[in-house]
Order: structure tokens, then C-alpha cells, then sequence
């Protein structure tokens, strides 16, 4: 009796053991497969980032884009779960990124190889996050793609908008206060001055900074896509904004004050100036949506008994809002 009972613990503490090693041998090698396909998109990747910061100077934001997507992993990483069977949805997204790593090697394309790294990276997460954490990786992941320019050199294009637009407001601007000047494109002609905007102003360089920002802060803090896209929207008006004030001021202090704006350290004070002003609106606008995107509560002293039964507008508009119910108590949207 005493062998079999022997045996019989034996059995019972291998079984665990095996199971350990098992699921040991599993991360090991969830963890080589991620390393493996982050390593494959590394080169041509790098290359893209060295093409953003010398071709496209407006994103040259991008490392405190990469900062941000980093702290926001480490904030929001989602429980892993490396037994269970892939999705077919993961792995047809990590497919899609492998198949546009291969033509971006073939046509030697670094921004096809950030796309592809991107939707590789979306697959892995996707494969090995737990069920049920979409709403924690998801949002993360849609920000990575800032890292992507758009197709078609449709930045070059906004860059050529703001400019165009910039002038026209800052001339309304100066004909209000009736100061003589003269546009001639994007040259702002003042008597014995010649002012070109795109250096009056960073262009798109302050329309995508605070456009970054922003994303950050709406997935950092879990704001409703009700909430989100307003905000993001804003971010751009305010940030155009903020560079028709720079060149007006600019044309301002010359005219008036022969005071040149346009160069130097005065500049570049102006210039955060206006950035601090375009978060201030920022700050400002986010609050009004936080006045306006209130969930409803109804105190249950002011609860009739028509409007204490549920209503399935008031559920709708709580969980657009970000909130809702829960063991007959409203549940609060997170802060953060």
C-alpha cells in the first residue's frame, strides 16, 4: 500500500509540473514569434522613420508619438492568454502584415513597411491578448497608424491648405484693423517688409503636434467616441487658429511697432506662445464637451413613477457617453 501510494503522489506532482513546463514552452514561444516578425519589419521601418525626419519635417513629432504609444502599452497592458486558439480575425490581420512587408521589400517602400509593422503589431496583440480586452489595446493600436503619413502626399497637400488659408484669414485680419499690406500667395508684402508665411508660422508642424497630443490624452483618458472625435476636430481648428494669430501678430509688429517677429529667438517665443494659446481653446473646448456629455442621473427623490421605469434612450445615451448601469446605480465613466 505504501508503493502505490508513493506512486501515486508521484503522479499527482508531475501532472502540474508537466502542465508548468507546458505552458513555459507556450510563452517561450508566443514571445520568439513576436520577436521574430518585429524583428523582420525592423530595417525597412527604421529607414521610414530616417525618411520622416529629414524629407518630412512636419513629422518630426514622431518620437514623442512613440514615447506616448509606449506609455500607453505599459498603462493599458492587456492580460495575455498564449493557449488559446488564434482568431481567425488575428490571424488574417498578421497575414495581411507579413503579405505588405513582402511587397514593401520587393518595391523597397519604407512607408509600406511602417503600414505593415503596424498591422503585424495589431495581430500579434490581437493573438495573444486575453478575450474580452479589445477596449484596452484597440484604441492604443488605432494611434499607432499617426505613425503612417497619409497616401498620395495628401500632408504636402495640407500643408499647401494651411498656408493658403492662413494668408487669406490673417489679411481679413489686417484689413479690420486697417493696416496697407499686399498678398501675393503666401508672401505677406508689407511697406519695406516681405513676410512669407511659411515661416511666419510652423505650418502643419503645430496642426499635427497638437493633433498627436490629443489623441493621447482622448485613449489615456478613455473619452467616449462621442467625446474623441469632436475633441480631435478641434485640435485641428484651434492649432490653424493658433498660427493665423502668429502671423497676424507678426504683420502687426512690423507695421506698427517695426518690431521683426519673423526670425530668431522672438520668434520662436511667439511661437510657443500661440501653441500654449491653441491648448488653452483645447482645454477649454474639451471641458464644454464634459459639460454637454454629462450621463444622466436622475436622483431617485426626483424619479416619478413613469420615469423611474428604464428607458432605452436614457441607456443609449449613457453608454455614447461612456457611462452606465449597474446593479441599478449609474456607473461612472473611467478618468483615466
Amino acid at each position: 500500500m505504501s508503493e502505490v501510494a508513493t506512486d501515486k503522489s508521484i503522479l499527482e506532482t508531475a501532472a502540474p509540473r508537466d502542465g508548468e513546463a507546458a505552458a513555459n514552452r507556450a510563452v517561450r514561444r508566443a514571445v520568439t514569434v513576436a520577436a521574430v516578425v518585429i524583428a523582420a519589419h525592423l530595417p525597412l521601418f527604421l529607414v521610414h522613420l530616417r525618411n520622416l525626419w529629414v524629407m518630412r519635417p512636419h513629422y518630426q513629432f514622431f518620437p514623442l508619438l512613440m514615447a506616448g504609444i509606449g506609455w500607453l502599452l505599459w498603462k493599458r497592458w492587456p492580460r495575455w492568454s498564449v493557449a488559446q486558439p488564434p482568431r481567425w480575425w488575428t490571424t488574417g490581420l498578421l497575414a495581411c502584415g507579413l503579405a505588405t512587408l513582402t511587397v514593401s521589400g520587393v518595391l523597397f517602400s519604407p512607408w509600406l513597411a511602417a503600414a505593415a509593422l503596424v498591422l503585424s503589431v495589431g495581430g500579434l496583440i490581437g493573438r495573444y491578448a486575453a478575450p474580452g480586452q479589445w477596449r484596452d489595446w484597440l484604441p492604443v493600436w488605432l494611434v499607432m497608424w499617426l505613425i503612417v503619413p497619409p497616401p498620395f502626399r495628401l500632408d504636402f497637400r495640407l500643408i499647401s491648405w494651411l498656408q493658403a488659408s492662413t494668408s487669406q484669414m490673417s489679411s481679413m485680419l489686417l484689413d479690420i484693423v486697417n493696416v496697407q499690406h499686399l498678398m501675393e500667395g503666401n508672401v505677406l508684402v508689407l511697406p519695406g517688409h516681405r513676410m512669407l508665411v511659411d515661416e511666419a508660422c510652423s505650418g502643419v508642424n503645430s496642426v499635427l503636434v497638437l493633433l498627436v497630443l490629443t489623441a493621447l490624452y482622448v485613449v489615456a483618458s478613455r473619452r467616449p467616441l462621442v467625446w474623441a472625435v469632436p475633441l480631435l476636430a478641434s485640435s485641428i481648428v484651434w492649432a490653424w487658429g493658433a498660427n493665423v494669430v502668429r502671423v497676424t501678430t507678426v504683420a502687426l509688429a512690423q507695421a506698427w511697432f517695426q518690431l521683426d517677429l519673423s526670425g530668431g529667438w522672438r520668434h520662436e517665443l511667439l511661437g510657443y506662445v500661440t501653441i500654449l494659446l491653441a491648448l488653452i481653446w483645447l482645454g477649454s473646448t474639451n471641458r464644454c464637451l464634459a459639460f454637454f456629455l454629462q450621463p444622466i442621473d436622475l436622483r431617485r427623490a426626483d424619479r416619478s413613477w413613469f420615469a423611474f421605469r428604464p428607458s432605452s434612450l436614457t441607456d443609449a445615451w449613457n453608454w455614447c457617453v461612456g457611462a452606465g448601469w449597474a446593479g441599478g446605480k449609474l456607473k461612472k465613466r473611467p478618468a483615466t
